[in-house]
């Protein structure tokens, strides 16, 4: 009988240690639970994070922008245009910072707009490397970040660096612009041959590189046309002071392509200095003041139309887009066209 009670006794206790060892068990697994549901939670920080901006009301929506500087009429262009178009969408602020272009600038001009904790941040980058950093460290505080114009040497899309791109083709931009350098050749010379100053962009810039990649594919198609010397010329002041030096040693040239609007006009006026009136000059970006100058038979002839303002628009609405939570493209394409004397007035008008 005392076995009998002490194995009850055991039983009896052995069944209440195993109901508390249970009970203690599913107490321990409430936090356990909570823990992995708070990590999970922190890996989707960025998609809250672009809920709620997806709410967010567009008169509370801070939109920070560098641009490589708001001095050439293109980067002009761009910069009215991107503050018109968030005025009338009712964007509470949009902030346009001037590169000058520095790229210490625009990385400084970043990190201050992550730091006022700004919803979306813009780069125009001066160089496609040395802003790769900045785009970084938008991603890290989960703001989404364009490029405009220039791109950087990233990843793009919803899963890369840099959500979206716009702007034009800056190998487009090459081809039309030495394919009106090839025309005017022919016109002039019986074939599409001749010599030509090529006037290029910042070293280091991915519109840069492109751009001489477009040119190179036309002259393809053109053996009789030869690049006698390319230097960077960007600027209205480099422009003119490459220009003028170049043509000491090639004074017959015939053409003069330029990157950029301000180097065409720098070149232009290069050749009124050195008393030149048979080279022709070709630029690059569409401003008002090159299609002046062809409406008016200056040696300005052409030009390839980028339309900075049309980027400045297309930016703010992809920004309404993506605020709104819907998707985007990686790349919004802006048209290039080709300006001359034959259809200069519609430009012009518009």
């Amino acid at each position: 009988m005392k076995r009998t009670r002490t194995w009850k006794f055991t039983s009896l206790f052995m069944a209440v240690v195993l109901m508390a060892m249970l009970a203690l068990g599913a107490c321990s697994s409430q936090p356990a639970s909570s823990a992995a549901g708070s990590e999970a939670g922190s890996a989707q920080a960025p998609s809250s994070t672009t809920e709620q901006t997806g709410t967010k009301d567009l008169k509370d929506v801070k939109i920070g922008v560098t641009l490589v500087n708001i001095v050439e009429p293109f980067f002009a262009d761009i910069k009215s245009s991107l503050e018109a178009e968030a005025a009338a969408q009712g964007i509470g602020r949009i902030d346009i910072q001037d590169g000058q272009n520095d790229p210490a600038k625009q990385l400084a001009q970043v990190e201050d707009f992550i730091a006022q904790g700004f919803d979306i941040i813009v780069i125009n980058p001066v160089e496609a490397q040395s802003l790769v950093s900045a785009a970084e460290a938008c991603n890290r505080a989960g703001i989404p970040v364009f490029t405009i114009d220039r791109r950087l040497e990233t990843t793009y899309g919803p899963d890369g660096v840099v959500l979206t791109h716009l702007g034009a083709s800056a190998v487009d931009g090459g081809i039309y612009g030495m394919q009106i350098v090839a025309d005017e050749l022919e016109k002039r010379n019986g074939a599409p041959e001749g010599t030509v100053i090529y006037l290029e962009g910042t070293a280091g810039s991915s519109t840069a590189a492109d751009r001489t990649e477009g040119v190179m594919q036309t002259l393809e198609k053109y053996p009789g046309i030869e690049i006698v010397a390319q230097q960077p010329g960007e600027s209205k002041e480099d422009g003119m002071e490459v220009t003028e030096n170049l043509l000491q040693m090639y004074p017959d040239v015939d053409a003069i392509y330029a990157y950029s609007g301000d180097g065409a006009l720098g070149a232009l006026q290069a050749l009124e200095n050195m008393g030149n009136t048979t080279a022709f000059v070709v630029g690059t970006g569409g401003e008002a003041t090159q299609y002046e100058e062809i409406k008016a038979g200056s040696q300005l002839i052409g030009t390839v139309d980028f339309s900075g303002k049309g980027t400045g628009k297309d930016t703010i609405d992809t920004a309404v887009k993506v605020l709104n939570g819907e998707t985007v493209d990686e790349w919004v394409v802006s048209a290039a066209t080709m300006v001359t004397i034959d259809n200069v007035d519609e430009y012009l008008e518009g």
